[in-house]
């Protein structure tokens, strides 16, 4: 360690090695898990491993702010969560000691606390179903497990929360089941355009062996347990300003996306120019002209008032985005089977709350949309489907997926 090469951070302007300074300010991981969450980590790696014993005094708040280089404020918010989780017994005035592990889980009030990160806002319906499977894993586990959701992006977006996840920094993720494409492209197949017929073609492919093989390679080499991916939504659909019947009324157009690299490449092989925009900012890019169209789920247009930027909305039935509740593999294993077995079914139970919320109202959904003045269209993208059947080979060789994948799924 004393042989380590270390640099300045010309943001930081703190010392620090090398390969840390690139993995923090490369080109993906653009903003790190909070300071609090990594002090408390840390102080409960060292509790759980007895580097703290049990009874024995910790570091005061002063002690512990000079120790990290951070604010008081922070510095409580950690202790909080480890008081919260049953490790530390503070009262005020007097010293902070850890408890005695014997106990913890194991009497009434005590509890370990998780951390589930989310991108969307309160008011948008997946947000709303994960504080509902937060509420689950507390009820089926009577207490001893709390998840705490962190909503609007607060650990990040979606590339450095997966990233996270898989270093094993952040507990649980609940979104699009297309940001585990980031780390396996393969993943990006469940919702590729103009692949599956519906969304019962959809499920059996789901179903099958060979997805139940990627899950589990998915865990051996990316350190992520996919708990429950049957989060269903109905298809996609394009909202534009302009009415589109074809690919051809779409070339040229600027589309808001996730940052998914499939996403865009894929539109960009359809002709139109993506432009990467983030959660709860599509409104926005909307009215500052970044954007002339956008690829969303229904649950989305009402939540996010969309129906104020644009008149359009093409029905294409091409894409049928999933969510999903993944966890650090990690995280996962340090749980008592008990445990490990309330979180995934808690994750399976709200996951089909989920779709059936969404599919009994998608058509009053319809209705609303029509009242607010926009205009449904309902078109058969013949032309699209035979472009992303080229596009759909182009992209197999280019991540290795498996030869027959295609096929296999055509079969179904």
């Amino acid at each position: 360690m004393d042989n380590e090469q270390k640099t300045a951070c010309s943001r930081c302007k703190n010392d620090m090695p090398m390969d840390t300074l690139k993995h923090a300010h490369d080109g993906v991981i653009k903003k790190e898990c909070p300071e609090y969450i990594k002090i408390y980590k840390e102080l409960r790696e060292k509790i759980t491993s007895f580097r703290l014993l049990p009874h024995e005094k910790i570091p005061s708040e002063t002690e512990l702010c000079r120790q990290y280089g951070v604010s008081r404020y922070t510095i409580q918010r950690a202790l909080q969560l480890l008081v919260a989780e049953g490790l530390i017994i503070r009262q005020q005035g007097k010293a902070s000691y850890v408890r005695e592990l014997a106990r913890f889980g194991g009497e009434e009030g005590e509890k370990q606390v998780l951390h589930l990160g989310c991108l969307n806002q309160p008011e948008i319906l997946l947000t709303q179903f994960a504080c509902r499977f937060a509420r689950r894993v507390e009820e089926k586990t009577t207490g001893a497990l709390h998840v705490e959701v962190h909503h609007s992006s607060e650990l990040g977006d979606g590339s450095e929360e997966i990233m996270a996840l898989s270093r094993g920094e952040l507990d649980l993720f609940c979104g699009a089941l297309d940001w585990l494409a980031l780390l396996n492209p393969v993943y990006a197949v469940v919702s590729f355009p103009f692949l599956f017929r519906d969304i019962d073609h959809l499920m059996s492919f789901v179903r099958s062996a060979m997805v139940t093989d990627i899950r589990k390679r998915f865990v051996l080499e990316h350190g992520i347990c996919v708990l429950a991916a049957n989060w269903y939504r109905p298809s996609r659909v394009l909202l534009s300003r302009s009415p589109v019947f074809s690919p051809r009324d779409w070339q040229g157009l600027s589309i808001g996306i996730p940052n998914i690299p499939l996403f865009r490449d894929m539109w960009t092989y359809l002709g139109m120019t993506p432009e990467p925009v983030s959660f709860g900012e599509r409104h926005s890019a909307f009215d500052a002209r970044r954007i002339e169209a956008t690829d969303v789920n229904w649950d989305i247009i009402i939540s996010e008032q969309l129906y104020e930027c644009v008149s359009f909305v093409t029905c294409m039935n091409h894409s049928f985005s999933r969510a999903c509740v993944a966890m650090s593999e990690r995280c996962f294993r340090s749980l008592r089977p008990d445990m490990q077995h309330a979180v995934k079914q808690a994750a399976e139970d709200v996951g089909s709350e989920y779709s059936q919320h969404l599919f009994s109202s998608f058509e009053n959904e319809k209705k609303q949309m029509l009242a607010k003045g926009m205009h449904l269209i309902s078109t058969n993208m013949g032309e699209a489907r035979q472009l992303m059947t080229k596009f759909f080979y182009r992209e197999s060789r280019k991540h290795c997926w498996p030869e027959n994948l295609y096929r296999y799924i055509q079969s179904l």
